[in-house]
């Protein structure tokens, strides 16, 4: 028996080896596949470069200061060794090949070399081209489905150390200034999806209180890739980040290549979703009235429309929390942007 199991997890380990597909996206060949990967994200990718933005900051950094406020933001090595437990550990390498872990267990004399590089780049307001090179990697989404189909797979932007770095550091700095709603619970400190929790606790009250509760669900498709970043530009200096910040973004956004984008982790997530967007929305309204529903989808369409934002179609799902003696089916004639709400009966949302 002992020989038979063992036999059969050999089976099974052979059979789940990595291979590599010789057609992706209609296309065969190394130097073919290379090629439509480039133009697939170079259509998806918002790399577009508007010189109004430019102007615009620049016209902003003349008039409050480029290095106003500068002496607050200076590096120095302990700072730097406070931000080393946020590095990935365990993770892939950038194209420099230098991993988390060089960093993490280096002597401690590298943070004061590190600290002066960040002080160089934002006087300056440049960054080393070496640490904004990035390797993007196309990761499967489904690997039930057809993996063959470029639309499967999302990318993934590999960034050196270095710069993950020094977005911790810039978070560090700014990350005051990007306050948002008390009802947003993802990238936030001390904050969590699982929050979200309280949602079911609070339609469960009113349908208790006989009074139903019209929700929908909406989710932004393709969204952080997708990001209008001439209006995030705007929204940091209405925020007031100081300007040598603001300076070095752009700079750091503008120097990408045609199909690239800035390999902004950490720093990306949190400035989008605080100034941008907030993906996978739940709006309700607790009201037997139906209109006011429809009055948040069009605020939220009206959002989107300025922001460049695009909306799922195949998930935005409407559906009605209601105590089982009101008799209505669930919501059939909202519409967001003219494009139909689908009416469900449940949903599953954050794993909830």
């Amino acid at each position: 028996m002992e020989q038979i199991s063992q036999k059969f997890w050999q089976s099974i380990r052979k059979s789940k080896k990595s291979w590599l597909l010789s057609t992706v996206g209609g296309e065969t060949g190394n130097k073919a596949v290379t090629v439509m990967w480039r133009k697939h994200f170079s259509a998806l990718l918002n790399s577009s470069k508007n010189c109004g933005i430019g102007n615009f900051v620049h016209q902003n950094i003349i008039s409050h200061g480029n290095f106003e406020g500068i002496d607050e933001l200076m590096c120095n090595s302990f700072k730097i060794k406070s931000l080393l437990h946020k590095l990935p550990l365990n993770h892939a390498a950038g194209k420099d090949g230098i991993f988390a872990e060089h960093i993490f267990y280096v002597d401690s004399s590298v943070c004061n070399h590190l600290s002066s590089l960040f002080n160089v780049c934002l006087v300056h307001g440049k960054i080393p081209q070496e640490c904004m090179q990035t390797v993007i990697v196309p990761i499967c989404k489904n690997k039930n489905g057809n993996i063959s189909d470029a639309w499967n797979y999302r990318p993934v932007s590999l960034a050196t150390i270095i710069s993950k770095l020094f977005e911790h550091y810039i978070l560090s700095c700014i990350s005051p200034l990007l306050a948002t709603t008390d009802n947003q619970f993802g990238f936030k400190a001390k904050h969590g999806t699982d929050m979200c929790i309280f949602l079911q606790q609070t339609v469960s009250y009113y349908v208790n209180k006989d009074i139903p509760v019209f929700s929908a669900f909406l989710d932004a498709s393709k969204a952080f890739d997708r990001t209008n970043h001439n209006l995030l530009f705007s929204k940091l200096i209405k925020r007031n980040v100081p300007m040598c910040i603001v300076r070095l973004l752009l700079s750091w956004y503008r120097q990408q290549t045609s199909w690239d984008q800035p390999g902004w982790d950490a720093l990306g997530s949190m400035v989008v979703n605080h100034l941008m967007f907030a993906d996978d929305i739940y709006i309700c309204v607790f009201s037997p009235s139906i209109s006011g529903l429809q009055c948040l989808l069009n605020i939220c369409g009206d959002y989107a429309a300025e922001h460049k934002i695009t909306f799922n179609c195949n998930k935005i799902i409407g559906v009605l929390f209601c105590p089982k003696k009101y008799k209505q089916p669930a919501p059939s004639n909202f519409f967001l942007k003219g494009v139909r709400v689908q009416p469900l009966d449940q949903v599953k949302y954050l794993g909830v």
